[in-house]
């Protein structure tokens, strides 16, 4: 369990980094990335922090050829609150308009996106869980719903919730944890470091915006609604079919008329996958660099 945000931080990145090295290396796909499948390493006798861990490969499938294969697509294999938009509409045969999209690295990527939005509502260890529900209840929070209800439900609400900068602010990142301590602790920067979302928070928007917001996708592979461009800086949706894609998107040279945004984002996955891979390692360094201060500061 971690003690403080950049532990967190660090052990999902950890988590991941292991996740790609088993795709690149072995074609692997974990496919139950998990609060409960990611774990953090400490010294057994300082108890100091070490790195974070992926484990649990029970429901993991290894891809060979280029063509998707029956058990590669969707099914309700993962931990439900983490589960992709994709694999809970397939579930549900909504299907996202029986596009039979591919399960890809992107569903596992969107399922660590969901762990960090959990973790940064509910606290991320004991102390930060038990202050948190002193202030929120589990059933009115917005993220509850990603729990309960449907296949179809869920996939319909996280949709909503990532669709636009304004609502992921609105219904998740605002109800995002913030530990007390920061107000005694104003005075010393590197403690109020320590135990603020604040890196989580800037963490998982700018994951949201990769994922599903990536401009070196053109407008027709950004978004969470099929059949739905939209705009990432003004989130205006739009129906207009003959957008232009610039030939440097990384889905020029897919079909146009393929309008479902998932869909094009399967075909250019391991593109958009290292891409996030970056984000993560980006976060660990700042992460690890706070520590570091911190512990200084402590000296």
């Amino acid at each position: 369990m971690a003690k403080v945000v950049d532990e967190t931080i660090i052990a999902v990145a950890d988590a991941m980094e292991v996740y790609m090295a088993a795709w690149k290396g072995h074609r692997i796909m974990h496919r139950d990335i998990s609060t409960s499948n990611i774990l953090i390493r400490r010294d057994s006798q300082t108890g100091k922090f070490l790195n974070g861990a992926l484990i649990d490969f029970d429901c993991a499938i290894m891809i060979t050829g280029d063509k998707p294969r029956t058990d590669q697509r969707p099914n309700m294999t993962g931990t439900f609150p983490f589960m992709s938009i994709n694999c809970l509409a397939a579930s549900s045969g909504m299907d996202l308009c029986n596009s039979c999209v591919p399960r890809t690295i992107l569903d596992d990527w969107e399922s660590a996106l969901y762990v960090l939005c959990w973790l940064g509502t509910f606290g991320i260890n004991y102390h930060d869980s038990t202050a948190a529900k002193h202030k929120i209840s589990k059933a009115k929070v917005p993220i509850s719903k990603w729990r309960t209800g449907s296949p179809e439900d869920v996939a319909g609400c996280k949709m909503s919730d990532l669709s636009s900068r304004q609502i992921f602010n609105y219904n998740i990142l605002r109800r995002f944890y913030e530990s007390p301590q920061l107000q005694l602790s104003s005075s010393e920067p590197s403690r109020a470091a320590s135990v603020s979302y604040k890196p989580l928070k800037r963490l998982v928007e700018s994951m949201r915006m990769t994922l599903f917001k990536n401009p070196n996708l053109s407008k027709l592979g950004r978004g969470t609604f099929f059949n739905v461009v939209t705009d990432d800086f003004s989130d205006d949706f739009s129906d207009d079919s003959s957008a232009d894609i610039p030939e440097t998107c990384w889905d020029a040279h897919l079909d146009p008329n393929d309008r479902n945004p998932f869909s094009r984002r399967a075909q250019v996955a391991d593109k958009i996958g290292n891409a996030l891979l970056d984000v993560m390692v980006k976060a660990r360094s700042e992460a690890q660099e706070r520590i570091e201060r911190q512990n200084t500061a402590l000296d």
